[in-house]
């Protein structure tokens, strides 16, 4: 099997021979070679070091990806997206909680999209919003919608307060026989996040959810 590495690398040599070529690219743009080459090295010392705690990510594409949308980036400015790309999705850290609420799913959902059952998810203050909408809570806590299905789920990025990384939130639910089964997962969660404090704070979350339905 083709290593994470190898991929990598040959993504780069890819973009690489592309820029370098009028008849495939059209022209060649000022510096894509030295900076093609400088994705190249790096995405190899990234992908062959200790970096990984788990298994790499499964698309290479993930780290380069991002050269077709900033193609005036210069090499030191990718450097920097790559590796935080990189730190974003090899992050696994995470807690989840799940409740079984003696209410039907329509009831369920209808008090989440309520201001109390809102605010019981996100914090005092806090507003649900369609995707892409952002929200803050007045606990400092803040973030962006990133999926909105009703009656099935709700996935928001959080910032445990101003300039914090971003992390992401996943509430799900489903119709189960004795009512409604909600499962909360909080991933991408920093090496020094206070688990314990984190479930704790979910648990009551989806506990005052369930009271309000």
């Amino acid at each position: 099997m083709e290593s994470f590495a190898g991929k990598l690398r040959l993504l780069a040599c890819e973009g690489h021979e592309t820029a370098a070529s009028p008849a495939r690219s059209g022209s060649t743009i000022p510096g894509t070679g030295d900076l093609m080459t400088t994705l190249t090295n790096l995405a190899s010392r990234v992908a062959e070091s200790s970096f990984f705690r788990g298994p790499p990510p499964t698309s290479p594409r993930v780290l380069l990806g991002l050269m077709h949308r900033t193609p005036q980036a210069t090499p030191e400015e990718m450097k920097g997206i790559i590796m935080e790309t990189t730190e974003a999705v090899s992050e696994t850290r995470s807690v989840a909680v799940t409740r079984v609420a003696h209410a039907q799913l329509e009831a369920v959902w209808r008090a989440l999209m309520a201001p109390a059952g809102a605010q019981a998810l996100l914090g005092t203050g806090g507003q649900l919003g369609n995707k892409g909408e952002s929200w803050k809570a007045e606990d400092g806590t803040y973030g962006i919608t990133r999926s909105f299905h009703p009656k099935e789920q709700i996935r928001f990025s959080w910032h445990a307060a101003e300039g914090a990384p971003a992390t992401l939130v996943d509430l799900r639910m489903r119709a189960v026989d004795d009512g409604t089964e909600l499962t909360l997962v909080h991933s991408n969660l920093p090496e020094d996040a206070d688990l314990e404090a984190l479930r704790s704070r979910w648990e009551t979350t989806l506990e005052n959810l369930i009271a309000a339905a």
